[in-house]
């Protein structure tokens, strides 16, 4: 009784992922369909929905490959709209997210050194850009945040596929410069809190 159960579980997981699969190849299609109505120029941020939208479906159709590559567009798109005052905390987070994403795909998809070089490309894309000196903590933050999910990340890899990290290529790292960001973290925010106290005192 309990094989026979079992083979019925097994025939309607494969007919669920069957039309699962169709559905979201279908909503790929939707999707792409209307790229051909998009300017760049005028329509920079729907550009990355749509990338991020297709690399979603990727990834619930099981393509690694396709996903990676959208997640890359997205991303490339992303680093070309101008970080402002008003939009910079956004187009971080966005960024931050899908780097998460491309780094995880690298990994699991054997190529470590990508993972290495898009996380370090991040980085360098973002690590210097603070509009208001007062939140200058909060972008401290962001930063320790990068590097820690990146670490665990890595930490991950090395487990999995055993992988042979060495000096500034290991995971340990990426947790030292976390923690070192999140210390920085903690005294700007110190200093922005006796200067705003010295400020209302007066």
């Amino acid at each position: 009784e309990q094989h026979l159960i079992m083979g019925y579980v097994t025939r309607l997981e494969t007919a669920l992922f069957d039309l699962a699969q169709q559905y979201y190849q279908g909503e790929a299609k939707r999707v792409k369909s209307r790229k051909e109505f998009l300017n760049k120029s005028t329509h920079l941020i729907l550009f990355i929905r749509h990338q991020y939208k297709c690399a979603f479906y990727s990834e619930m159709r099981h393509d690694q490959t396709a996903a990676l590559q959208h997640y890359i567009s997205a991303y490339n798109y992303l680093v070309e709209v101008q970080p402002s005052q008003s939009n910079s905390l956004e187009v971080r987070i966005i960024a931050g997210y899908i780097n998460y994403k491309i780094c995880r795909l690298c990994f699991r998809g054997g190529a470590p050194r990508d993972a290495l070089t898009q996380f370090r490309k991040h980085i360098d894309q973002f690590k210097t850009i603070v509009h208001y000196q007062e939140l200058a903590f909060e972008h401290c933050a962001w930063l320790a945040k990068q590097f820690s999910i990146f670490g665990d990340l890595f930490d991950e890899a090395v487990r999995a596929q055993g992988l042979n990290p060495v000096m500034a290529q290991h995971p340990g790292f990426y947790f030292k410069q976390a923690s070192d960001y999140t210390m920085e973290r903690r005294r700007l925010a110190s200093k922005t809190c006796r200067e705003a106290s010295l400020a209302f005192a007066e």
